[in-house]
């Protein structure tokens, strides 16, 4: 009887077994709106705003790029070729001084020297395009040169004296007249010789226009090309394609010519 355990004490030591039925089931669905919060419903309302404002906006880029560019580019064209850009210079003389006479075949020349400035000396003959005219009360005579890009270049036709000094032969305006008359430069010195039996020259004046591809008939072409490729490459950049495809629809058509033009200028 000494062994026999409590039976209260047996029963506490088993923690009794709970059986959970898992017979139950939902026999319905929730049903409702669904309300965003309004900070997100203001933030859809505003994307689609914002949506339709770029379309929009879109457009407008596109208009600019097809009409507004090309008549910005016109006017700055024009204003190139009809208004002197600051590299035009121009410098003159109308104090001659007779110098020695000169001979060619035989016949008398007088000689006239007009003292230009020391720009006139190192610059000559070194433009773009150049102009040394001579003018008296009856004629008016020149020389000129082209695409001389900064090296001095004088294609003119030339004639030597008795003595055998070399001069320059002049053209005339407008008329041709029935003798001739020649020029040399020396530094800042300008000669002239003229027939004895006609007027003396009393003014020389020089001009010169751009150096290489920074003359303004220069620019006012390849302004064209450029901005073409710039406004393409930039409304890429940007992220305005519309702007793009504007200046496209009128670029093909300038590059095109600018190829064809180069093309005749190098090869014909």
């Amino acid at each position: 009887m000494g062994t026999d355990s409590p039976k209260g004490e047996g029963n506490a030591t088993q923690p009794e077994t709970v059986l959970v039925s898992n017979s139950f089931q939902p026999t319905g669905s929730l049903t409702g709106n669904v309300h965003l919060p309004t900070d997100i419903q203001g933030t859809q309302a505003w994307n689609g705003g914002a949506l339709e404002q770029t379309k929009a906006f879109s457009w407008t880029w596109f208009m600019i790029g097809l009409l507004v560019m090309p008549m910005v580019l016109a006017i700055l064209s024009a204003s190139l070729v009809v208004v002197p850009d600051l590299l035009f210079s121009e410098n003159t003389s109308t104090t001659p001084l007779v110098s020695e006479p000169a001979f060619f075949t035989g016949e008398n020349y007088t000689v006239n020297e007009f003292h230009m400035s020391e720009k006139f000396g190192k610059n000559f003959a070194t433009h773009d395009f150049w102009d040394l005219n001579v003018e008296s009360s009856t004629w008016y005579a020149f020389i000129s040169g082209y695409g001389s890009e900064g090296e001095r270049d004088v294609s003119q036709l030339t004639m030597t004296d008795d003595d055998g000094s070399e001069w320059w032969i002049t053209e005339f305006h407008d008329i041709d007249f029935m003798f001739s008359v020649y020029l040399q430069v020396d530094g800042n010195v300008v000669r002239v010789a003229s027939p004895a039996a006609e007027p003396e020259p009393i003014y020389v004046h020089y001009y010169s226009e751009g150096i290489g591809l920074f003359s303004t008939s220069s620019i006012s072409f390849w302004i064209w090309p450029v901005s073409v490729v710039g406004g393409i490459v930039w409304g890429f950049a940007k992220k305005r394609p519309a702007f793009s495809y504007g200046v496209m629809v009128w670029g093909s058509i300038v590059l095109l010519a600018t190829v064809f033009l180069t093309f005749i200028a190098l090869f014909l």
